[in-house]
């Protein structure tokens, strides 16, 4: 009852997003061509820019589930990034129908317009829409009475997100314990009062009209559970059953359901989906063969004239580097430090700021990334990604996962030229234990939860700091 609650506010909300970007499309273009002036309705194909917007739409669809997650209390950060990846699809979809078609008539500057306050209203709409949809859908007879079972210790876990989740129409009344001996009181701080024992729960749920029950524990008692039940049953309850076993593994559990057995797991795999490899091969091959044919041969030669005055020897610099599931391969880079016989201590030591092995124009190609520019030739052969977990030496690995405990569950995915971590201004040389947490962190939160919009995202930003570089690249 609850994931449907939720999945139909966030399915209300794009669909509201996806009818009102084309009508604002056709709003703007009507108040540029009849009041302003600057633009003529014959310049606009406007069939196929339509099409353009409702595209970016539909790719970016689901990505306004996390805004109904926890209405109680709106996360910014999460509308924040929500809005970005949905305008950064918009304006990827608007500029690639507007080479493709090579067309000359559009005025650039109202795509521009259209774009830049798009994002201004989807940020006003992905912060106040879902609120308002909650309090507009779930009143009235959508109102839900919800009745708690279990012990004040157990109800103590769940009583906050309970509470927080009243906007998705539950009313908390009170908890039955299964003894009852803590009605109206207990030694243990709750805003829930207790109501009674299992011989209440079948006069509370008549007296206060109840239509769902949160089970929050067994009792070690099948006995008590089926009676449980069979009082639901009989009185057209709902029953909702929470998992304690969070608790001790300390992170969140995956339901995965396989013929008639339930099964938890400790993270997704979207990229174990076939499909979702597939599509992301394509994505990698789409960009790195453009790159490796018509790119890299011209930075080839600009980063060869750089090392023929400030740094004489090989053009490319190869290590061997860990990648999916601890396969080891060897990544090309462009030379960017003196070329000498390294030592194997040498090269496994991480570039610092104002490393004197660094030659002249050499800190240029590490901050803009240029030097990375031949890992698209990995990309290519498949040994990476143009999106994933940042590959290290097997020594880092081995010292890393000494300190993070999780830390090589970043090889379930394919080492990447960027990555969520380097996105968010973790790259270069880590110097203390809290940002090694960090780069961990995001690339375990890439790899549980792998979308396309989301590679996409994360490519038109690393994009973007190629030119804006960001003060950790050295």
């Amino acid at each position: 009852m609850v994931p449907s609650r939720s999945q139909g506010l966030y399915t209300l909300h794009s669909l509201i997003l996806l009818i009102w970007q084309p009508l604002f499309f056709c709003l703007l273009l009507v108040v540029a061509a009849e009041f302003l002036g600057t633009i003529e309705y014959h310049m606009v194909n406007l069939p196929l820019f339509l099409g353009g917007v409702v595209a970016s739409s539909f790719i970016t669809f689901n990505s306004t589930q996390y805004l109904t997650l926890n209405l109680g209390k709106v996360r910014w950060a999460d509308v924040w990034d929500v809005t970005n990846r949905q305008t950064l699809v918009l304006l990827l979809v608007m500029t690639t129908i507007i080479f493709a078609t090579k067309d000359k008539d559009i005025s650039r500057l109202f795509i521009g317009y259209f774009v830049l306050l798009s994002w201004v209203i989807l940020l006003f709409l992905n912060s106040k829409l879902p609120v308002f949809l909650s309090r507009l859908v779930f009143r009235g007879e959508n109102i839900r009475a919800c009745l708690l079972v279990g012990s004040p210790e157990m109800c103590a876990r769940v009583e906050k997100w309970l509470h927080e989740s009243q906007h998705l129409g539950f009313n908390i009344i009170g908890l039955i314990t299964f003894d009852g001996k803590d009605k109206g009181i207990s030694t243990i701080p709750l805003h829930t009062p207790i109501l009674g024992g299992l011989l209440d729960l079948p006069r509370v749920m008549r007296e206060r009209n109840v239509s769902q029950i949160v089970l929050l524990g067994t009792h070690d008692s099948q006995e008590e559970v089926h009676e449980i039940m069979q009082i639901c049953e009989k009185e057209g309850c709902r029953v909702l059953i929470y998992n304690p076993w969070e608790q001790y593994f300390k992170r969140p559990l995956h339901v995965i359901q396989e013929g008639p057995h339930t099964f938890f797991a400790l993270k997704e795999d979207p990229l174990g989906n076939p499909v979702n490899q597939f599509t992301k091969r394509m994505l990698d091959l789409a960009i790195s063969l453009p790159v490796v044919l018509f790119v890299l041969p011209i930075l080839c030669l600009f980063v060869s004239l750089i090392h023929l005055f400030f740094s004489r020897g090989p053009l490319f610099f190869k290590q061997e580097r860990c990648g999916i599931n601890g396969k080891t391969f060897w990544i090309y880079k462009f030379r960017t430090m003196r070329y000498q016989d390294p030592s194997k201590a040498s090269e496994g030591t991480q570039a610092s700021a104002n490393d004197s092995r660094i030659f002249p124009l050499g800190t240029f190609l590490r901050r803009s990334s240029l030097d990375e520019f031949p890992q698209f030739i990995n990309v290519l052969i498949g040994d990476m990604s143009v999106v994933g977990p940042r590959p290290h030496f097997r020594e880092h690995d081995d010292i890393f996962a000494q300190y993070v405990d999780v830390y090589r569950q970043r090889q379930f995915a394919k080492p990447g030229i960027t990555g969520l971590a380097q996105t968010r201004g973790y790259r270069g040389e880590i110097k203390r234990l809290d940002m090694l947490h960090k780069r961990v962190h995001y690339d375990l939160e890439y790899v549980d939860n792998w979308s396309f919009s989301m590679d996409i995202g994360l490519i038109i930003r690393t994009a973007w700091q190629v030119f804006f570089p960001p003060k950790s690249a050295y």
